[in-house]
């Protein structure tokens, strides 16, 4: 009675077992749970392959557990070839020699599961296992279409775990999968050159069996073939089409050169124009240093000129000057000749000889007489004689200085006017 409410509930039937299984550490139990997804074909195997794994984390005690739990769990179809397989127990399975025949003929493939999970390609190899019926079409589902089974590598390595539930016969079909398909994988498990025999096929469909798969082989070859050649025309379209890129890119480079070209060509001439541009620069850095100077120096020629104009000024006025004492020079020479032509007679001049040679007479004797004067002077008079005759000497010295500065004036004004002309 409590069976059939577990069918009608699978949910709940599934709830109960796991918290049927608080001793499985929730490892066999997901397996045991997935089996309610599969087919009836072939589940008897599946069974007890399950029903080993729970009782290797369940232990040898609690065997009927698991049988119960793995009963209950599952459809009613299920359950029905589920019955009908014996209970295996650890102990005899591990007493079974077939058993472990079977483990060690597959130590080579799960020695190198990592290698055959990741090169085999479950598509290439189901149809041939179906065609040796080593796996029904429920498996072959699963493998392929299973939406647990997202990557090319998991579903190859479900297909192992279904293979070796079929003892050596599943070992042997998928050697010669194996040697037909990946002859490399095949000498890497086997350790044995491939020969590419198809006893099975011979065995279970006979020559007409090999005969038809051999042509259904052709076949794909043949469609394999057509999809090459539509393949190959594809990629001369693609090779006409990069050839054709590749010679527009070709006259692309070849114009890109000649700007390059071009562009180096520009580049000189434009740091050839930089380098007389600086010097062009620096011959207007110099022309305006030198302007400047020449401004400076034009400047220090106006304050030159300017007081070359206040000496010329001064000499014009020292001139005049001059000029007024050479007209009363010669208003003395005029009188003077005047009086040359006035003079007296010859018997006045006698006159005036003797009576200038009376007044040297006399002269001579003031002198006599002042003489031990002069000498009883007081030195302070002597000084000033000695300051006068200085001063005297000084102004006939002076007279001949502003001569010749009004000399060196005249020439000065001369020059000064010559610069100014040009």
């Amino acid at each position: 009675m409590k069976t059939q409410e577990l069918d009608q509930k699978p949910d709940q039937a599934d709830e109960m077992v796991r918290r049927g299984l608080p001793f499985l550490q929730l490892r066999a139990a997901p397996e045991l749970l997935k089996i309610s997804q599969f087919g009836a074909s072939g589940f008897a195997e599946r069974c007890n392959l399950l029903r080993f794994a729970l009782q290797r984390d369940a232990g040898a005690a609690d065997a009927h557990a698991v049988s119960c739990v793995s009963f209950v769990s599952l459809p009613r179809r299920a359950r029905r070839l589920c019955a009908l397989v014996p209970m295996e127990t650890t102990e005899g399975s591990n007493g079974d020699p077939a058993r472990d025949e079977d483990e060690a003929l597959w130590e080579n493939v799960e020695s190198n599961r990592y290698i055959l999970s990741r090169y085999i390609n479950p598509n290439k190899l189901t149809p041939y296992l179906r065609q040796c019926k080593v796996i029904d079409e429920q498996d072959e589902d699963e493998v392929l279409h299973s939406y647990m089974l997202q990557s090319r590598v998991n579903r190859a390595g479900r297909l192992l775990d279904i293979l070796h539930t079929k003892g050596q016969r599943g070992y042997v079909v998928f050697l010669e999968s194996l040697e037909f398909y990946y002859p490399d994988l095949y000498k890497l498990v086997t350790g044995k050159e491939p020969t590419r025999r198809f006893s099975t096929i011979v065995v279970e469909e006979g020559h007409e069996g090999l005969t038809q798969f051999l042509m259904n082989e052709v076949i794909k070859l043949q469609q394999q073939a057509k999809a090459k050649d539509v393949q190959r025309v594809d990629i001369l379209g693609k090779h006409r089409t990069l050839e054709d890129e590749h010679r527009k890119l070709r006259l692309a480079n070849q114009e890109l050169l000649a700007f390059q070209e071009r562009y180096n060509k520009m580049k000189e001439e434009r740091n050839h124009i930089n380098d007389e541009l600086s010097k062009v620069k620096d011959d207007n850095y110099n022309l305006a240093m030198r302007l400047a100077q020449l401004s400076e120096e034009k400047n220090m020629a106006v304050m030159r000129s300017r007081d070359l104009q206040l000496e010329i000024d001064q000499l014009k006025h020292n001139l005049n000057k001059v000029e007024e004492e050479c007209k009363m020079e010669r208003k003395q020479s005029l009188k003077l000749k005047n009086d040359i032509e006035n003079r007296p007679r010859k018997e006045q001049i006698i006159e005036l000889e003797r009576e200038n040679e009376v007044l040297k007479m006399k002269v001579q004797e003031l002198q006599s007489i002042i003489q031990p004067g002069k000498q009883g002077l007081p030195d302070s008079e002597k000084a000033i004689v000695d300051i006068l005759e200085h001063d005297r000497m000084e102004a006939l010295e002076d007279r001949q200085d502003l001569v010749n500065k009004l000399y060196n004036l005249r020439e000065e004004v001369r020059q000064t006017e010559e610069l100014r002309d040009k």
